[in-house]
């Protein structure tokens, strides 16, 4: 997931940040920043549900129109029972 150029970023970030912020605030902005991983996760997973519904509802008609006998194509039965034995 991670190559060794990802952690040598993440450590320069995280080095940054305990100049700028310093250590007593770290956790603060831990937190903060996690809380907002958490919200945005939380959209995109509720937004993922809602695509994967319309997708869902959209084959089922595509399979519903696939499906469904055409009327000008098929007899009806019911036109060549009456009057024939």
């Amino acid at each position: 997931m991670f190559d060794f150029n990802s952690w040598c970023e993440f450590l320069v970030i995280a080095i940054v940040a305990l100049v700028v912020l310093g250590p007593k605030e770290i956790p603060t902005v831990l937190r903060f920043v996690g809380k907002w991983m958490y919200r945005l996760r939380s959209l995109s997973r509720e937004f993922k549900s809602h695509i994967d519904e319309l997708v869902y509802a959209a084959e089922r008609e595509d399979i519903k129109k696939k499906t469904e006998p055409q009327h000008s194509e098929t007899p009806h039965t019911s036109d060549y029972s009456h009057g024939h034995k």
